[in-house]
């Protein structure tokens, strides 16, 4: 953000603020929702496991700001991604499963 405090909102920059955001809110939002979970064994295991990742994704992208993007830590965040989604996926499935079952 070049040191600003505060930043436009236009431009890459602004890109890059709306992906921080997007990536604070999912996080926060996975973590409820886990947390919702609690009491569904099969949800619950998918979605500590999805918080896990997503908390790992922030994590990785803040490195990947601090160390300048290498093309490692790069390339570790879209796979944290991939897997984000799939945990989700599956976690969804479960969720389905156990309303069938009611």
């Amino acid at each position: 953000m070049n040191g600003e405090l505060f930043p436009t909102w236009r431009g890459i920059q602004g890109l890059h603020l709306l992906h921080r955001m997007v990536g604070y809110a999912t996080l926060i939002a996975i973590a409820v929702c886990a947390w919702l979970a609690r009491e569904h064994a099969g949800t619950r295991r998918w979605l500590a496991m999805a918080a896990g990742l997503a908390a790992l994704q922030v994590a990785v992208g803040v490195a990947n700001v601090l160390l300048r993007i290498p093309v490692e830590i790069t390339g570790l965040h879209s796979a944290l991604a991939a897997g984000l989604i799939c945990t989700l996926g599956v976690s969804l499935r479960e969720t389905w499963r156990g309303a069938q079952t009611r």
